[in-house]
């Protein structure tokens, strides 16, 4: 862990390898390699952490780049709404610094929202400050086995108390999450027990990532974005294949198996007005599907911040 000091200009805020924990003002500044278990146990220290799934061997820039933030995006943000700050270098190998280290310091254009979800085309990134989080200390698991149209019962619960901190539909049941002390649990656990038949079960935030992942393949063979009040649409359009769904924003991703029809899940979300990116076994994305009007944006863009093709390539649109 490094400290704060005078640093030169025009250098990142931190060496690669490096973290920066301000426990005090809960943000936390890493350089792009350092790895999701890497900043958690650093975290864990001062009894903190970055609500954020995924791989915890990979390096937060991948993740963020990749925007690989899981359903837990639901009680806490997804990466767009967890940063503060980043540096990057741009096409012609400047350092670009965006944002900030304190949680209202933009004015204008929030270009560290621009990074997430990019894989790398705009930038190859540096450095990132985030917000934290006290970590919590217990966990509540619910499953329901039906409840008709899932994202309508979801939507009952997001303006009350029961609001979860994550949901998926996963092989016909709705896994519902909640995180937080004893007591939150304890209410939890009484409250939810009104909404009907349920199974519920109290484990240790451990327990409770662990089963998260069991749930939501990581990495998927492609991610699909729905509109969430028409998702019902898109899985009669694919037969209900076995895939997982946060229900709260529309998005699906599945798994690489024999039954896997990439045509089938693309033309039904970009029928439905979604987009599809598919990705290859490094969870690298090898083609992107969208909106028409929406690539020719992501091109314009890049031409902007790489005049010279330094960078990546947008992956292909095929719509």
């Amino acid at each position: 862990m490094t400290t704060a000091a005078t640093r030169p200009p025009n250098s990142p805020l931190v060496a690669a390898g490096q973290i920066e924990h301000l426990a005090s003002d809960m943000t936390v500044t890493f350089a792009a390699d350092v790895t999701l278990a890497s900043l958690q146990q650093q975290l864990a220290v001062h009894n903190q952490w970055l609500p954020i799934d995924g791989d915890p061997n990979a390096t937060l820039g991948e993740l963020i780049l990749r925007n690989s933030t899981g359903p837990l995006r639901l009680g806490f943000g997804a990466w767009r709404d967890v940063l503060l700050g980043a540096q990057f270098t741009n096409g012609r190998g400047e350092l670009i610094s965006v944002g900030g280290r304190v949680l209202k310091n933009v004015a204008g254009y929030d270009v560290t929202k621009l990074l997430v979800g990019s894989y790398g085309v705009f930038g190859a990134p540096r450095t990132f400050t985030a917000r934290t989080w006290k970590k919590p200390s217990a966990a509540l698991h619910v499953v329901f086995d039906a409840v008709g149209n899932a994202t309508d019962f979801v939507n009952q619960l997001l303006p009350t108390p029961l609001r979860p901190h994550w949901t998926i539909h996963h092989r016909g049941e709705l896994h519902i999450g909640y995180l937080g002390d004893a007591a939150a649990i304890d209410f939890f656990q009484t409250a939810i027990a009104t909404r009907g038949p349920a199974k519920s079960h109290a484990i240790s935030p451990r327990d409770e990532i662990e089963l998260r992942h069991r749930v939501w393949p990581d990495p998927p063979a492609f991610r699909a974005s729905v509109p969430p009040a028409r998702l019902t649409e898109f899985f009669a359009r694919t037969g209900n294949l076995d895939v997982s769904c946060d229900v709260a924003f529309g998005i699906v991703v599945g798994a690489r198996n024999d039954k896997f029809e990439g045509r089938l899940f693309s033309d039904a979300a970009i029928g439905l007005g979604g987009s599809v990116i598919f990705f290859d076994d490094q969870y690298r994305a090898i083609n992107v599907q969208m909106q028409p009007a929406a690539y020719d944006i992501l091109v314009k863009l890049k031409q902007a911040f790489d005049p010279e093709n330094n960078l990546p390539p947008i992956p292909q649109n095929h719509t």
